[in-house]
């Protein structure tokens, strides 16, 4: 059985600030999806990502590499990386992981659709999608902001986009801000499935002030940043942005 409750190791809880940053930051393409009858949509397409992480003294360079568009991160691959393996073969510092990953936006702004070069890591087919160059102090700046609730801002230009009729998913503050789920994941419970989104609130442990819901869409909606972005998540790594 696995354990829904596990705990956020410093190297996890940096990977999650890393992914906020990253996601989609230099290119989102179309996705296959598992549901045939959600043609051209990104909506709960299976993803993963690994950080290629190359450090130099104070100086790092965070590469991203994903599965969107290629592939749906195949379990039985996914689950035999090894980051130690993963470092050496592809000359980094440190490599980490992230996933699965699935999204719950249907899609990306045209300028985000472009892919990167492309890489195998333990046979999973992917492409990079972001580089980021960050000093140690960023990183550990990133680090300590990354607790569930706790806002991150990122230099990223990103437009989101939920069909009229969508069930969408929002976590609203004290002061009425709203945050708008872009992914949930399974890093903390691999049980979660798109079914159990509408009752999440259930199950988080919100701040005092803060709410959870959910409400169907009565036309189109996007979600832009220019910029940045600000970007919170829940204590099971769900990804929400402030719109």
């Amino acid at each position: 059985m696995h354990d829904m409750r596990r705990s956020r190791s410093p190297i996890h809880t940096l990977a999650i600030a890393l992914l906020v940053a990253a996601a989609c930051s230099s290119g989102c393409p179309e996705a296959e999806n598992e549901d045939p009858t959600t043609d051209e949509t990104l909506f709960g397409t299976r993803y993963c990502e690994v950080f290629l992480i190359e450090v130099d003294g104070d100086d790092s360079t965070i590469e991203v590499y994903n599965t969107v568009g290629l592939n749906l991160c195949p379990p039985e691959l996914w689950e035999a990386l090894d980051t130690d393996d993963i470092a050496q073969d592809h000359g980094a510092t440190l490599a980490m992981l992230n996933g699965p990953r699935f999204w719950t936006i249907d899609g990306a702004g045209a300028g985000e659709m472009a892919s990167g070069e492309s890489l195998e890591i333990g046979g999973i087919e992917m492409h990079k999608v972001a580089e980021i160059h960050l000093t140690l102090a960023e990183m550990l700046a990133l680090q300590s902001e990354s607790e569930p609730y706790v806002e991150v801002t990122v230099v990223r230009d990103n437009s989101w986009t939920f069909r009229a009729g969508r069930e969408v998913y929002e976590l609203v503050d004290p002061d009425g801000e709203t945050y708008i789920m872009q992914s949930y994941s399974h890093q903390v419970d691999d049980t979660l499935t798109t079914a159990d989104l509408p009752l999440l609130g259930e199950r988080l442990q919100l701040p005092d002030g803060w709410s959870f819901q959910a409400r169907t869409t009565d036309s189109e909606l996007t979600v832009q940043a220019t910029g940045e972005a600000t970007m919170i998540q829940d204590e099971l790594s769900s990804s929400f942005q402030k719109y």
